[in-house]
């Protein structure tokens, strides 16, 4: 299959994965958890320029991507689509661009850098490794539309954060093009530069945060504060999941929207 694709064992591959709602047929149902795809056009032909191949992971999609270039690959729209070369595909990837899905779980799985975009749940992403990164959506109230800052999302009451909560209260704005950009341009210097990777001090910082507001809303039992975490079953698995993540937010994200 990847020498009918054209990619020989010498050629670096990324793969990108963006949910939207023709994903478990959801539309009108989940839209906060879907991406637009163009809102990586840029972010793919800055790889390409780089020489990786792109592949666009998904068995099916609601819209093809514009880009014409001999090293991309609009997988869901090929004839090259087959369930084992997913896993092939992803098991032997330079990294994964994705928004939160199954095929995160895989990349997590086979222990590949991933860079997660879109997240809406932040207390449930996790990656096995500490060259993954994150962006968020950025949330905001329905009714005046007001983005609210991470620093208070956070600590928000954890109906909010539950995964299958739907809420009328908040929406989430999408990452734009140039955040997306900017976060791969992170995310690659990090992995061209693993011998010399620190750390930046806003990163420690909000996972620090993150881990203290995680912890407050486990303990936070009373009714009166509308906090049913302890009580769910999945508990456990997000406790663990979550201490056990080794993935870190993207400094030029957060140096937009996480400020003490």
């Amino acid at each position: 299959k990847m020498k009918e694709i054209g990619i020989s064992k010498e050629d670096n591959f990324v793969c990108v994965h963006v949910r939207d709602s023709k994903h478990a047929n959801d539309q009108g149902r989940r839209e906060f958890r879907n991406a637009d795809i163009n809102n990586y056009k840029e972010t793919i032909l800055y790889l390409l320029e780089k020489n990786y191949w792109v592949i666009r992971l998904g068995q099916s999609s609601n819209k093809k991507i514009e880009i014409n270039h001999p090293k991309f690959i609009d997988y869901p729209f090929s004839q090259f689509k087959d369930h084992c070369l997913d896993l092939y595909l992803i098991k032997n990837c330079k990294f994964l661009i994705c928004t939160p899905s199954g095929l995160h779980s895989l990349a997590v799985l086979f222990n590949k850098p991933i860079l997660v975009t879109n997240v809406v749940r932040l207390f449930q992403t996790k990656s096995a490794n500490e060259f993954s990164r994150t962006i968020s959506k950025k949330p905001f109230w329905k009714k005046n539309k007001k983005l609210i800052i991470l620093k208070n999302y956070l600590k928000l009451k954890y109906v909010y954060h539950h995964m299958d909560y739907i809420n009328n209260e908040i929406d989430f704005e999408e990452n734009t093009s140039n955040e997306i950009l900017e976060a791969i341009k992170e995310f690659s210097g990090l992995l061209e530069n693993k011998p010399d990777y620190k750390p930046k001090a806003n990163q420690i910082s909000f996972r620090n945060f993150m881990l203290d507001s995680f912890k407050n809303h486990y303990q936070d039992t009373g009714s009166k504060n509308g906090s049913d975490f302890i009580d769910i079953p999945e508990a456990p698995n997000i406790v663990i999941n979550f201490k056990e993540s080794k993935a870190l937010y993207c400094s030029t994200f957060l140096k937009k929207y996480f400020k003490f």
